[in-house]
C-alpha cells in the first residue's frame, strides 16, 4: 500500500526518471486497482497533483485509465437494493418515474418545449 504511493512520490524526481524501468512503472500502475479503496484513492491523488505539477512524465497519464470504479459500483448495488429491502413501497414508484420520464421526452420530441 505505501510502497506505491513512495514509488509514486520518486517518480515525480527528475533524477529518478530515467533509472525507473517499465517493470516498475507497470507494478506502480497496478496499485491503483487495490482492493483498499483508500490506497486507490490516494494513490490517484499524487498521480493528479503530480501531473498537474508537470513532476510526472505524461506516461503516467496512461494510469488513469486503470482505474476501476467495482468496489464503488459493487458498494452503491448493495446500499441500493438493502434500501429497496427496506423500503418496498419505494420500488413501484421507480417504474411510474420512468414511464413519465420517457412520456415527457416523446412530447417534447414530437411537438416543442412544454410549457409548465
Amino acid at each position: 500500500c505505501r510502497a506505491g504511493l513512495l514509488n509514486m512520490k520518486l517518480a515525480q524526481e527528475p533524477c529518478y526518471h530515467e533509472i525507473i524501468t517499465l517493470e516498475q512503472y507497470q507494478l506502480n500502475a497496478l496499485v491503483i486497482n487495490d482492493k483498499c479503496y483508500q490506497v486507490c484513492q490516494g494513490l490517484a491523488q499524487k498521480l493528479h497533483n503530480g501531473l498537474c505539477r508537470l513532476a510526472l512524465e505524461y506516461l503516467y497519464l496512461a494510469v488513469f485509465s486503470l482505474c476501476s470504479k467495482d468496489l464503488c459500483l459493487v458498494k452503491n448495488i448493495n446500499i441500493r437494493i438493502e434500501y429497496l429491502k427496506q423500503h418496498p413501497s419505494v420500488s413501484g414508484e421507480r417504474d411510474s418515474v420512468y414511464v413519465y420520464i420517457c412520456y415527457s421526452h416523446n412530447i417534447r420530441a414530437n411537438h416543442g418545449p412544454v410549457m409548465l
